[in-house]
């Protein structure tokens, strides 16, 4: 089992992403709201 935060997607002008929150590579150790600039 992994510890962190679950990454669902982000979303920029027009570019969107978002993950299978069950995966493996949906979690996050660590939380930042704005982690791309």
């Amino acid at each position: 089992m992994q510890e962190g935060f679950s990454f669902m997607g982000m979303q920029g002008d027009t570019y969107a992403a978002h993950q299978d929150l069950g995966g493996s590579g949906s979690c996050l150790r660590r939380f930042n709201a704005m982690p791309f600039l």
